[in-house]
């Protein structure tokens, strides 16, 4: 059995472990990651091929591809036959994690959800803004403005203006100089227009001598004596997502470990490990799994939309290869432009002051539910393939393409999710929906209705949950070892540390990834799991 001896051994590489591996780095720490996906480049920027990085693969549009999204994608799934639900929880593989495949929407948490009871108290929007700030810096974050979003973005907030809601454009890592606003950026930015945790976090931390090790999982952790903790870890086939490789087996003795494996790895780790630990692991460990209020509702507007939209005009042509089409286009622009907050601090029609409160943002790209719910007959291209990106995404616009809104939610709902392990060791995840979270879609609805039936005279399609009610998915997780003052309520302390439940924590044993977070944030995660993580390495490096 191999072992690798450093100072830190990171788990993962997203906005948590790039952090932790960064700043450690720069505190003069040796630190090995490791990293189960790959290192991948885009088509424009080859900023890992230019480092003489190996095991190197590119960012491609490779619609009918299933290995391609195995490859960069991470699937934990999870089904109940007793009521025939299916439960799902997507996130990114490889060097940068989820920063791989997100929208690069970069929000500070709304201060009202820093309230709830789990979260410490040492921890509010006031102590975290500082840390914002220095994330947003590494990150590069720009505020859009209305000439850098899309007609989609327009055609939202005309609708929502009329309806008396406010939208504004929101801060993006996206750099404007670079995209193409091809709405590309949820499988791989091909023009490397990103500002990333990859790009702003892991190469900084390679170039200062963190080593990473890709195709390996972590498996568990141990303490050793003199204070030291050995890493497990399995090297395999890392096209093959969520399994416990066979390959060689080896191990990294370090004296400090940070787990940033994301919501289902990280609490699998824990619960793997709980076995070596001398006081096992907080019952909370793998519960409280929030899907933040993530849904989709799809909107479709008038006929005779406004050709310019909050100063946002598209005119022309767009031809493909299956047609040419009048624009506007809803299909063209960043993935997400704008964010409406407006439900954050006034209910939408028919809820009372104690509404569960929520985001909403128009998105560019065609879920399979959406060409689904929109056109059963017609959502399969001439292959026979699902087509959600890109140009082969027109044949469903040829109908809807300039009055298809399709509004991503985000929300206060009720943690109703936990992460288990199989008798093999692998996580699965299953989610019940509690009243807060049926509160939480209802509001949402009632708040896109309010926007584009009332404020444009559309039509709002049944939502996915009318379908199949008992299903959950989730893009945005967090919450499986929410931070808490006390073992009793979560599963590690304010700056990471693991609780002991037998008094006190394990020191040099850490979690800081979008898992730590004591509630939901009705936001997308990315800004604040950096920020948490800014602020814990902060602590812990006394820098």
């Amino acid at each position: 059995m191999a072992t690798i001896t450093k100072n830190v051994c990171v788990i993962g590489s997203g906005f948590g472990g790039g952090v932790s591996a960064l700043r450690m780095a720069e505190a003069g720490q040796s630190v090995v990651v490791l990293e189960q996906g790959h290192f991948w480049d885009s088509v424009i920027n080859q900023a890992w091929s230019s480092m003489g990085v190996s095991d190197v693969k590119t960012f491609e549009q490779k619609n009918g591809d299933f290995n391609y999204w195995m490859d960069i994608f991470n699937f934990a799934a999870g089904a109940n036959l007793l009521t025939n639900s299916i439960y799902a929880v997507i996130s990114g593989r490889g060097v940068g994690g989820g920063g791989l495949v997100y929208s690069g929407v970069s929000l500070r948490a709304p201060s009202g959800v820093f309230s709830d009871a789990p979260w410490p108290q040492a921890i509010d929007r006031a102590a975290l803004d500082p840390y914002y700030t220095k994330a947003e810096n590494q990150l590069q974050v720009n505020q859009f403005g209305w000439g850098d979003v899309g007609y989609k973005d327009g055609a939202f907030a005309w609708a929502a203006k009329n309806a008396g809601v406010t939208v504004n454009p929101h801060p993006s890592i996206i750099d404007n100089q670079v995209c193409g606003s091809m709405g590309w950026c949820n499988n791989g930015c091909l023009r490397g227009a990103k500002h990333s945790a990859d790009r702003q976090y892991m190469k900084p931390a390679m170039q200062a001598g963190v080593e990473v090790l890709t195709g390996a999982m972590a498996l568990e952790v141990a303490p050793l004596s003199g204070g030291k903790w050995q890493v497990t870890y399995s090297q395999g086939d890392s096209s093959t997502p969520n399994l416990l490789w066979t390959g060689t087996t080896s191990t990294v003795v370090a004296d400090q470990v940070f787990i940033c494996a994301g919501a289902v790895n990280s609490a699998a780790i824990l619960l793997r490990s709980a076995r070596n630990l001398p006081g096992g692991v907080s019952s909370q460990t793998g519960k409280n799994l929030s899907r933040d209020g993530d849904g989709l509702i799809i909107g479709i507007l008038p006929d005779d939309l406004p050709a310019s939209v909050e100063g946002v005009t598209f005119s022309g042509t767009v031809s493909s290869n299956i047609g040419t089409f009048d624009l506007p286009d809803m299909t063209i622009g960043p993935v997400d432009g704008v964010t409406c907050f407006n439900y954050m601090f006034e209910p939408p029609p028919g809820f009372g002051p104690d509404w569960p409160k929520f985001t909403l943002q128009p998105v560019r790209m065609l879920p399979m539910a959406a060409a689904l719910t929109l056109d059963p007959a017609g959502a399969l291209n001439p292959s026979g393939n699902m087509e959600t990106f890109g140009v082969g995404a027109k044949h469903l616009m040829q109908k809807y393409g300039s009055r298809m809104l399709q509004i991503g939610t985000m929300g206060m709902d009720g943690m109703d999710g936990e992460v288990t392990l199989t008798p093999a060791g692998t996580p699965t995840v299953s989610f019940t929906d509690s009243q807060q979270t049926i509160n939480c879609r209802n509001a949402q609805l009632a708040g896109v209705k309010q926007i584009i039936e009332n404020g444009a005279g559309g039509k709002v399609l049944p939502i996915w949950n009318q379908y199949r009610p008992g299903d959950g998915y989730t893009i945005h997780p967090l919450g499986s070892c929410r931070m808490a003052d006390s073992v009793i309520d979560g599963v590690v302390r304010d700056d990471g540390a693991v609780w002991n439940p037998s008094g006190g924590v394990y020191n040099g044993l850490h979690v800081l990834d979008c898992s730590v977070m004591s509630s939901p944030i009705a936001v997308n995660t990315s800004l604040t799991t950096a920020a948490l993580a800014e602020r814990a390495l902060a602590l812990i490096t006394g820098s």
